[in-house]
């Protein structure tokens, strides 16, 4: 895990539904959310299947959104 943590790395996290705003809907275990909360300059990829993508993820304070989401057909910019 440690060379997560060195600087220029990326964290990629797989999905279960996802926005255009970078919300996701994950494992419902909060791993990823506790994980990015204690490193927050980490970007953070969505890796999911196109006809993954919602209208609307509801979000609360402790969700963590994805920078860019990444499906077959494009790449999400979700700054």
């Amino acid at each position: 895990m440690n060379c997560l943590l060195e600087e220029g790395k990326t964290f990629v996290v797989p999905r279960v539904g996802f926005d255009r705003k970078g919300h996701r809907l994950g494992y419902g275990a909060g791993y990823y959310d506790r994980f990015f909360a204690s490193h927050p300059a980490i970007p953070r990829i969505g890796m999911a299947y196109a006809c993954q993508e919602v209208d609307l993820i509801p979000m609360e304070a402790y969700d963590a959104r994805m920078d860019y989401v990444v499906t077959e057909d494009e790449v999400i910019n979700c700054r």
